[in-house]
């Protein structure tokens, strides 16, 4: 059996392997234990087992001793690229999110297949003042939720068949704003998305009122400037 303890790693990756997981880390693993399936290297049954603990995975640690006897990068690896400022989030056929306090780098590359990707930065803890992403959506979708100081530039975006939308820039100092916002509060972040829609969309837009709070006329949580 393979030891999934986080005692089985040492130096940066016992610090790594402690990690939480996402739902796009269990997603990435489980797309691994079907390849290795369906390249004979794991039985059905192991295939099975595997696949339930990892839809379970709580750390990285534990993703990473399910693919310890298969070839191939493991999850403790792409933490390590997201510590030194870069990350990587794919969807295929699924919703991947990144969304309450996380932390975001520098560089991101996503990668949408027939799926979506959801970067809700509302909360998020900004770690540069820019966000390169390079992005490629092969059928579906790629939504930006914005707050207060963040501004998304497209201008080197490559559109084959699909369209782009950003909101323009919303300020947290207007008549309907939340109390609870301030410009001081908002770290300032420009946010450069290159790269390429070949079929599909890329949505840039202030978070939403949810039916209740519509329902109620609860104000948007920040109203446009002038």
């Amino acid at each position: 059996m393979v030891d999934g303890s986080p005692e089985a790693h040492s130096g940066g990756e016992l610090a790594t392997g402690r990690l939480r997981a996402s739902h796009d880390d269990r997603a990435a693993t489980v797309r691994r234990l079907q390849q290795a399936g369906a390249a004979g290297r794991l039985d059905p049954g192991e295939v099975d087992v595997r696949t339930a603990a990892a839809l379970s995975a709580r750390t990285l640690g534990d993703l990473d001793a399910l693919l310890a006897d298969l070839p191939g990068p493991s999850p403790l690896s792409s933490a390590a690229t997201e510590l030194d400022g870069r990350d990587r989030i794919e969807s295929e056929l699924y919703q991947a999110k990144r969304d309450g306090r996380w932390r975001v780098p520098s560089e991101l590359v996503v990668r949408v297949d027939s799926g979506s990707v959801v970067l809700d930065f509302t909360e998020a803890e900004i770690t540069s003042p820019t966000l390169d992403i390079e992005a490629r959506v092969r059928g579906g979708s790629l939504t930006l939720i914005t707050r207060p100081g963040i501004d998304v530039h497209t201008r080197d975006l490559m559109v084959d068949s699909g369209s782009v939308k950003v909101d323009a820039p919303w300020a947290a100092d207007g008549p309907n704003a939340d109390p609870g916002l301030s410009l001081g509060q908002a770290d300032d972040l420009t946010v450069t998305v290159t790269g390429t829609i070949e079929v599909g969309d890329l949505t840039a837009r202030p978070p939403r009122r949810n039916l209740r709070e519509w329902l109620r006329g609860d104000p948007a949580p920040y109203a446009p400037g002038p």
